[in-house]
């Protein structure tokens, strides 16, 4: 997990994960999502 002292942003992965969480504001999402290099979901946690 990285997860900078002022919580703008974090990072969580594990080696049996699957996947890599990335969860901050929504200008670090959108490049996130825009880059094409990546396999990206988003996942909207106000959904159930």
């Amino acid at each position: 997990m990285l997860w900078p002292e002022g919580h703008e942003w974090v990072v969580a992965s594990e080696i049996d994960w699957d996947s890599t969480i990335v969860a901050g504001p929504r200008d670090l999402v959108d490049a996130v999502l825009a880059d094409g290099r990546l396999e990206v979901f988003e996942v909207d946690v106000r959904r159930r």
